[in-house]
């Protein structure tokens, strides 16, 4: 018994990003924009702002630093736009490997300030209800200081770094599924997956002549 052979379609839904408004590969063009420009942004910033930047962070190979990672950028934004525009999917994997790499380094970011506020949060909460003297208004004090501290670690820390986690999840499932695509269209220019093209068919009703009783 013979096996049908998958199928490729490049309208297929999961090829489509931004709730199915633009195809993937476009998602991912503009994603390559967005990263060439933030990169350019951030490159002359530091240019511009080199000597305060250095004289701040007091190190002396800040230069050097700056250039490898910069050139590390470079480098993979390279790749990316060659996979994009030669539809090469091999050049996509080291995309991936940094943007997998980023998202760890988020996710272990935003842990560590969630146990944090919890702890901060699990801390005020046994003081309320602690069985130990309080000290008037200097205890009431001390309670709504540690209360605003575990609120501004919850909206200028926690918050932004979820969002960005979110964010760079996002990204990397764009990237991720223009490599599926790119893998899934060479298949099928080599036979072994079908490729279908959807075509827009109009079925017009047209009552019959002579209907019967």
């Amino acid at each position: 018994m013979s096996q049908a052979r998958p199928q490729f379609d490049p309208n297929d839904p999961k090829y489509r990003c931004c709730c199915g408004g633009y195809h993937i590969m476009s998602g991912a063009t503009v994603l390559a924009i967005i990263s060439t420009a933030g990169t350019v942004i951030i490159a002359v910033s530091v240019a511009v702002m080199f000597d305060a930047i250095k004289h701040y962070l007091g190190r002396d190979n800040f230069l050097f630093e700056f250039l490898g990672i910069l050139l590390l950028d470079v480098l993979v934004l390279g790749c990316l736009w060659y996979g994009l525009i030669k539809e090469r999917k091999g050049f996509l994997v080291p995309v991936l490997i940094c943007m997998a790499s980023v998202l760890m380094m988020l996710f272990l970011c935003a842990l560590v300030l969630l146990l944090g506020w919890l702890i901060a949060i699990i801390v005020i909460i046994a003081k309320m209800f602690s069985s130990t003297p309080t000290y008037g208004w200097q205890d009431h004090h001390s309670r709504s200081i540690n209360l605003k501290k575990a609120m501004v670690l919850l909206f200028f820390y926690l918050l932004p770094s979820g969002g960005a986690l979110m964010l760079q999840y996002w990204f990397f499932s764009i990237i991720e599924s223009a490599y599926d695509y790119i893998k899934h269209k060479c298949l099928s220019s080599k036979g072994n997956i079908t490729y279908i093209q959807q075509s827009e068919q109009v079925y017009i009703a047209v009552p019959k002549e002579n209907p019967e009783p």
